[in-house]
């Protein structure tokens, strides 16, 4: 399926992207960061209303999932970890400034670039005029499935709830 591969890395440097504007294409959606070694560091999704959401609610961060596409035609799902007050102002800087990329990747081609210097992300508009993109006719749940396949959270017994538990 194209463009579903990697649902948290967004391309940032090298490629132009935009961000698909329909409410369909927008998710809030609770995420809690392993850092177990056996599973790399990686965001997972907790399944809301479930025991697991109740269990670990003060752990988790909320996050925006959006449908992006590079001017190449590959489509993917941009997370987008929102500022929380429990964060730390640089922290929060870093999720600001990522949701401001993402705010303007909606009516312009961007190209988004960390500024560590800043301690946050910037973008660059192309010099060409790229045209709108071809979004097709895959749905943003057929995208989501399939990027997030392996790393939803729906059960106590899964292995990154029972880190967080100490189980």
């Amino acid at each position: 399926m194209k463009g579903a591969s990697r649902a948290t890395k967004f391309y940032h440097g090298t490629f132009c992207q935009k961000v698909l504007k329909a409410p369909e294409t927008l998710r809030w959606i609770p995420v809690i960061r392993s850092c177990q070694r056996t599973l790399g560091e990686e965001n997972f999704l907790i399944v809301s209303g479930t025991d697991v959401y109740d269990s670990l609610f003060e752990k988790l961060k909320p996050a925006l999932i959006v449908c992006g596409i590079t001017v190449a035609g590959q489509k993917f799902l941009w997370e987008l970890t929102l500022p929380t007050p429990g964060n730390n102002r640089r922290a929060n800087q870093w999720h600001e400034t990522r949701l401001v990329c993402a705010t303007k990747a909606i009516d312009d081609w961007i190209r988004p670039e960390s500024d560590m210097h800043a301690g946050g992300y910037n973008y660059v508009e192309p010099k060409a005029t790229i045209p709108d993109p071809d979004w097709g006719s895959e749905s943003f749940h057929s995208l989501f499935e399939v990027a997030y396949r392996d790393r939803i959270i729906d059960s106590l017994a899964h292995p990154v709830a029972k880190e967080f538990l100490g189980g």
